[in-house]
């Protein structure tokens, strides 16, 4: 099988070369699939959007999140790749809380990884310049912003009232990763992180 990372790549290159419109996260999610489907044809893999965790047989207590974005596996399920996307544009706002977000996405792919999913990949996807420029000297900021600290431990919510529960404003990431913007077309950057396990 082609390497799923080589095949996200590829597909925001074509997003890029064929100047697909990218306009909200379920269209980047569609048109993702629908690429994979082209590029996987023939393959016998299947892909599937918004698959609930309990078709894995995955206690849903187990997991930060019930449904995974983009899975790629084989109908036996012995090999399984998950994507999971985020897309923020300049009219959404809430930049600390789509950050935070991401967080949780790789919260979730670590602990898909740790109960035996092959490849794991968050792809933050944003048109909006607050996300890497600007001082960042605080989480989450710090994480997306130049210097760039590294992604690791405990990351507080930003936002939010005190009566939330108070594990659902924590993310706890096991490994480290060095988050790195790249430039996908005039007004787009993206990062593309694999989770480690």
């Amino acid at each position: 099988m082609t390497d799923p990372k080589e095949l996200i790549v590829d597909f925001l290159n074509y997003c890029r070369d064929e100047q697909v419109e990218l306009y909200n996260e379920p269209g980047l999610q569609h048109e993702m699939a629908i690429f994979l489907r082209q590029k996987l044809h023939g393959t016998g893999l299947k892909i599937q959007l918004e698959r609930n965790v309990s078709f894995f047989t995955v206690q849903k207590t187990n997991v930060r999140k019930r449904e995974i974005d983009i899975v790629i596996y084989t109908p036996d399920k012995s090999h399984k790749t998950v994507i999971e996307l985020k897309y923020s544009t300049r009219q959404q706002g809430k930049v600390p809380e789509r950050m935070f977000e991401v967080c949780e996405d790789l919260m979730f792919l670590e602990q898909l990884k740790a109960l035996g999913f092959d490849r794991c990949f968050s792809l933050f996807l944003a048109d909006n310049k607050d996300f890497w420029a600007g001082k960042g000297v605080v989480s989450p900021y710090k994480f997306f912003r130049p210097p760039f600290d590294c992604l690791c431990g405990q990351i507080m919510k930003p936002t939010g009232k005190d009566e939330e529960k108070k594990a659902l404003k924590t993310v706890t990431l096991n490994h480290s990763y060095n988050l790195a913007w790249k430039d996908l077309d005039k007004s787009h950057k993206y990062i593309l992180t694999e989770v480690c396990g």
